[in-house]
């Protein structure tokens, strides 16, 4: 039989155990070793944080954005509700989580700090985040699509087209995550929103809900 040709690049070594590792209730883990370095390994020289241009901002929430009174959505820790920046007129998803409701504060600050390393177009991004004596709160990026979940129900089905779009980014998006060496471990069409209320297959797919 034919030879077939070899194959472009080298091969990547297999991540070290416990690289990705899991933690009690799920959610956002990574190895504290390499969740800071952005990538495999060690960061190289010179490299950029992302997490450095996400702020943390000391000020109060309510002194930053306007929030919106009704609700964008709800969960086991906290509510979605839309803000407006004062300054720049941007609006955000401003997602409030109670302390009262965390059981592990410490971890759930470390699954922060991991989301400040991430940066993709299929991961939903935090902007800033703010902390009082009672609330979390963290400003990301407005999804308007609402959930993948919604959007199957609506639909019935997607048409052959559609479903690769999705999967292809869906992909895409873990590929990078599994890259940076973190683990979501909570992937489902509720953690997925879509970014307007456009056609599936001239959207984009968000991956949310890492804590």
């Amino acid at each position: 039989p034919p030879k077939l040709p070899p194959r472009r690049g080298t091969a990547r070594p297999p991540a070290p155990m416990g690289a990705c590792r899991s933690s009690p209730g799920g959610g956002l883990v990574a190895d504290p070793r390499v969740a800071g370095g952005g990538g495999r390994g060690k960061p190289e020289v010179g490299a950029f944080s992302g997490s450095k241009f996400i702020l943390s901002n000391p000020n109060n929430v309510h002194d930053v954005y306007d929030l919106d009174s009704s609700q964008l959505g709800f969960g086991a820790f906290g509510t979605v509700t839309r803000g407006r920046h004062k300054a720049t007129k941007w609006t955000r998803a401003i997602k409030q989580i109670p302390k009262a409701s965390v059981k592990n504060i410490s971890q759930f600050r470390q699954e922060i700090a991991i989301m400040k390393e991430l940066d993709h177009p299929g991961i939903v991004k935090l902007f800033e985040t703010f902390e009082d004596n009672a609330k979390i709160h963290l400003a990301m990026e407005l999804c308007a699509g609402g959930e993948l979940f919604d959007k199957i129900l609506s639909l019935g089905s997607f048409t052959e087209r559609e479903g690769a779009i999705v999967t292809q980014q869906i992909l895409r998006a873990v590929l990078y995550m599994h890259d940076k060496q973190v683990v979501h471990r909570d992937l489902k069409p509720e953690n997925f929103l879509l970014l307007n209320k456009g056609p599936v297959d001239r959207n984009v797919l968000k991956i949310i809900d890492f804590g």
